[in-house]
């Protein structure tokens, strides 16, 4: 009892002091839901100092950009800049972590096909980083058989011209047409 506030204290205190966030990484999800639950929460409500705490999860070990993007879109207290989050981006290209699939954790480059929604320009650069991260050439030139076909869609791809020689394919549709 009180194992986790042996560190969680100094953790935050110096957190705090420091003004930098604190990671805590768990192995087991029943100690994940004691800090998220009860001991921080009890922290928050005795200690004499505020302080944010957040909680993401990822799938077998891996840090996952499109959760850690879902909780940023979230407003979550987080991440106050998107720098922090390229910082994360950073961390992935660096330990050379794979992208992986949420459902079967299996990596981006051994899927047949991936399909992105372009729902506007502004999501470019997104689409690249997945591309790199996923050691997946960027330019459908240089893309074999071996790896997956790129497809984009979405509203973005009828100017879709500034990242056609990223893309296998696109699917274009109307109410009265569809097309590739």
């Amino acid at each position: 009892v009180g194992k986790s506030f042996a560190y969680l204290v100094p953790l935050i205190d110096f957190a705090i002091r420091s003004n930098k966030k604190a990671i805590v990484s768990t192995n087991t999800i029943s100690l994940q839901e004691q800090l998220v639950k009860k001991d921080i929460p009890l922290l928050k409500s005795i200690l004499p100092f505020e302080f944010k705490a957040s909680l993401v999860k990822g799938r077998a070990n891996y840090l996952c950009i499109r959760r850690l993007n879902r909780a940023f879109s979230s407003k979550s207290d987080l991440f106050e800049s998107k720098d922090e989050l390229g910082d994360l981006e950073k961390i992935l290209a660096a330990k050379r972590l794979p992208l992986v699939s949420l459902e079967s954790s299996l990596p981006l480059r051994k899927f047949d096909i991936l399909g992105f929604t372009l729902p506007y320009e502004l999501c470019y650069t997104n689409i690249l980083t997945t591309l790199s991260l996923s050691d997946i050439p960027l330019y459908s030139e240089e893309r074999d058989a071996g790896y997956p076909l790129v497809i984009g869609g979405g509203t973005a791809v009828f100017n879709a011209e500034p990242v056609a020689d990223f893309f296998d394919a696109f699917f274009f549709f109307r109410n009265d047409f569809i097309g590739f």
